[in-house]
């Protein structure tokens, strides 16, 4: 009797915790209206990340993007309005050291990989060259916003940095430059966070922006050129990088990290079942401390680092 009663009683806590931990408004209203399919790549036994190498050196480009007209949150000095995020000199480090500033993207991932992957990157802060309100009259979306921010960058900004990485396929990475920016984050501060919620999703569903996915879908070409055309900005999943947005609604770095993690572990089927407590974590509402803290690693089949 005693058995049946506790039997019953884990039933219900997991069902508990499903509906109270399992369920947000991320994905039931603009998580569709954000991502693209993306792909599942079968696994059999390869190593070493998926679309991006999870050994070696990766220098991404973060950049913290906002709207002239951004009404959200306007006294909160944590971003303010027409400035810079209060801490985005510590969400990754320029140069790469074994003592990385700590709780940033670089100490993450020397920490995760033991020191494997060497994760650096560059944070540049932007307003964007139209208004939200401008975007909306004439009808411009996510792809049109990041291209004006993108042109922007591009006349002083050499993106070769950020061009480290030739992908032959999946899972197999070459240390050469292929014309290809491996990694570009948009940082949002606000879609439309200021309006009730009706008029939000509106807003979100017209620009084509949500809470996270690619840097921009479903267009043709599938890229931005920099760099005097000698280099490209690869669109759609697994292209040059992700869009996380509302710093303040979502938990940003968490989200950042999860959608870098799709690029060494793969699609949507990692949300559950595998990488659910680890990297992916972002996905809804559970916590990427637990991996670190803990000293679990991710996949290590697919990303090569060590199982504690």
């Amino acid at each position: 009797m005693k058995k049946v009663i506790l039997l019953f009683f884990l039933i219900f806590t997991l069902f508990f915790i499903h509906n109270i931990f399992g369920q947000s408004e991320t994905s039931e209203e603009n998580y569709k209206y954000f991502h693209g399919n993306v792909p599942n790549v079968p696994y059999s036994g390869q190593i070493g990340g998926l679309a991006l190498p999870s050994e070696g050196h990766i220098h991404a480009l973060f950049i913290f993007a906002q709207f002239p007209d951004d009404g959200y949150d306007s006294t909160n000095q944590a971003w303010p309005i027409g400035g810079n995020p209060g801490n985005m000199n510590q969400w990754v480090d320029e140069i790469w050291s074994p003592n990385a500033t700590p709780f940033s993207m670089t100490d993450y991932f020397n920490q995760m990989s033991l020191n494997k992957l060497k994760f650096t990157g560059k944070v540049i802060s932007v307003i964007t060259p139209h208004t939200r309100q401008w975007y909306l009259d004439n009808n411009k979306n996510r792809y049109h916003i990041h291209k004006d921010i993108i042109e922007q960058l591009d006349q002083t900004l050499d993106f070769a940095e950020f061009d480290r990485w030739s992908r032959v396929s999946f899972y197999n990475h070459i240390n050469n430059p292929d014309g290809k920016v491996d990694f570009i984050f948009f940082i949002w501060r606000n879609i439309a966070m200021e309006y009730p919620r009706d008029i939000r999703n509106y807003i979100m569903q017209k620009l084509d922006m949500g809470w996270y996915g690619s840097i921009a879908q479903g267009y043709n070409p599938d890229y931005y050129t920099v760099d005097n055309g000698l280099r490209k900005v690869i669109l759609n999943d697994y292209g040059s990088g992700c869009t996380v947005g509302d710093y303040f609604f979502k938990d940003a770095f968490r989200f950042a990290i999860h959608e870098f993690a799709h690029y060494l572990l793969g699609g949507n089927e990692y949300h559950n079942g595998h990488a659910f407590w680890a990297m992916l974590s972002g996905y809804e509402v559970r916590s990427y401390v637990d991996e670190v803290h803990q000293g679990k690693r991710c996949r290590p089949e697919l990303s090569g680092w060590h199982l504690y």
